[in-house]
C-alpha cells in the first residue's frame, strides 16, 4: 500500500510539473526575479520571484491597477521595474497642491514631474505602490511607452528572506 501511495504521489507531482512546464512555453510565461519593495504594502517586501505574462496584449486591453513589468532609464541605463498601472491612454492628468490628479480625482502620489493634459494612445502611467521606496517610477519617468512593456505580473513568490505583507 505504501509503494502504490509513494507512486501516485509522484506520478501527481510529475504531472504538475508537466503542465507547468508546457504552460510556461504555450502561454509566453516568464519568471524572473524581481525587487517587490516599490509593491509593498499589497506584496510581500525583498526580493522574489515573479511570474510574467508576456502574452497579456492578446488577452485583454490594459486597465488601470493592472501590475506591470516594464523597462525604465534609471542613471542613463535601461532597467526593468514594477509597477501598478494608474491611467490608461485617454485619462487626464492634473496637479492640485502639488498632489497627482487622475480624471479630476486626487490621488495620493505627489506630482513631481508628471506632465499635464492627456494620455496619448500608447503610453500608461505606472506608479510604485509604495510611495516611499527608492525605486523611481512614473513620476521620475513621465509616462511609459507600450514599446517598454514587458508583462504583466501574474503572481510573486517571495524569495526566503521576502517577509509576506500584514493585513
Amino acid at each position: 500500500m505504501a509503494r502504490v501511495k509513494w507512486w501516485i504521489t509522484r506520478g501527481l507531482m510529475l504531472g504538475v510539473i508537466l503542465v507547468a512546464v508546457y504552460g510556461v512555453q504555450r502561454f509566453d510565461l516568464e519568471v524572473v526575479p524581481a525587487d517587490c519593495d516599490s509593491m509593498t504594502p499589497s506584496w510581500p517586501t525583498g526580493g522574489g520571484q515573479i511570474v510574467v505574462d508576456r502574452y497579456y496584449r492578446h488577452a485583454r486591453a490594459l486597465v488601470r491597477m493592472d501590475i506591470l513589468w516594464y523597462e525604465g532609464e534609471l542613471d542613463g541605463r535601461r532597467t526593468r521595474l514594477m509597477g501598478r498601472v494608474r491611467a490608461v491612454p485617454g485619462d487626464r492628468l492634473g496637479r492640485r497642491d502639488k498632489i497627482l490628479t487622475i480624471n479630476g480625482r486626487l490621488t495620493a502620489f505627489p506630482a513631481m514631474q508628471l506632465p499635464e493634459g492627456q494620455v496619448p494612445a500608447g503610453y500608461y502611467l505606472i506608479l510604485n505602490e509604495n510611495r516611499d521606496s527608492r525605486l523611481p517610477d512614473g513620476r521620475m519617468f513621465g509616462l511609459i511607452p507600450e514599446e517598454q512593456l514587458l508583462g504583466r505580473v501574474i503572481t510573486m513568490f517571495p524569495s526566503a528572506g521576502g517577509n509576506l505583507p500584514s493585513r
